[in-house]
């Protein structure tokens, strides 16, 4: 509330008795700029910056920016309020006045989106997607823009430069879809390891935009093995895989249906 910080100086002489002088918190009022103390009588005033509406049951100002909006608002405006004088008052009682009060509003900037660096990985050959936006937050009041997802050509620095939707790279081209903030890549034929990063970019609902980087790493699929064992007649024969980190071994028919157990020529092959 503007009153907050308002009082009422009582006069200290000219008076042989002086009976009370209050602020008259149902008087206030916001003031047009060619308004004066005793003439204000506006509820909401709109600038540049924004909009001030006046509760009259509580005597509170709420400023609701502009989009967009942060620092001071130089034209804001001022409001009134009258004193209200009652009680015996001798030689006799002042009347009742008027006074100005200046609002001062400044709306910070809000701090930029934080970005989660991405990563995705998968097989050669195979297109891979992933939503940059996953793990973005906004600051309090705000929230992330999906749509705003773009990618940045390699010499951007500023996050707000960044307008790319697709990039082709020596590894394959990188696609971000604008409604859904989703980045696809299509490897290059037989590409494997991992690409450089690229940077991509996502704002807020305030305009506020950052930078994170987006890895992709293709797996290329394990070298064949020739294996071979020997041994007696009659006798269980062993023989080892190399399984890559991360990788499985499965037993599979010549139709290549998972199996158990394989008879190759009389020979009974167990995959345990």
């Amino acid at each position: 509330s503007p009153l907050g910080n308002d009082s009422v100086a009582m006069p200290q002489s000219g008076y042989s008795q002086t009976g009370a002088a209050v602020i008259d918190s149902s008087s206030l009022r916001l003031c047009a700029s060619n308004n004066s103390a005793s003439s204000c009588s506006d509820t909401t005033i709109t600038t540049s910056a924004g909009t001030y509406v006046l509760n009259t049951a509580s005597n509170v100002v709420t400023f609701t920016p502009v989009h967009g909006f942060s620092g001071r608002d130089l034209n804001a405006p001022n409001y009134s309020v009258c004193i209200a004088v009652s009680g015996t008052w001798a030689p006799q009682a002042p009347p009742n006045t008027c006074s100005f009060g200046s609002l001062d509003v400044t709306v910070s900037t809000p701090p930029p989106p934080s970005l989660v660096d991405a990563s995705v990985s998968g097989p050669m050959n195979t297109p891979l997607s992933v939503p940059v936006t996953n793990g973005a937050s906004a600051a309090a009041g705000l929230v992330i823009v999906t749509s705003s997802a773009r990618l940045c050509l390699t010499q951007v620095t500023n996050a707000t430069n960044c307008n790319e939707t697709s990039l082709s790279t020596s590894e394959g081209v990188f696609t971000v879809d604008i409604n859904t903030g989703l980045v696809s890549f299509v490897p290059v034929a037989g590409f494997s390891g991992t690409t450089p990063a690229i940077k991509f970019a996502v704002s807020d609902t305030s305009g506020n935009t950052s930078m994170a980087q987006l890895t992709v790493s293709i797996v290329a699929p394990p070298a064949a093995q020739i294996l071979s064992t020997t041994g007696s007649e009659n006798q269980t024969q062993l023989a080892t895989i190399n399984i890559p980190q991360g990788g499985s071994v499965v037993l599979v028919d010549s139709s290549d249906n998972p199996v158990s157990n394989l008879v190759v020529q009389g020979l009974s092959l167990i995959h345990i």
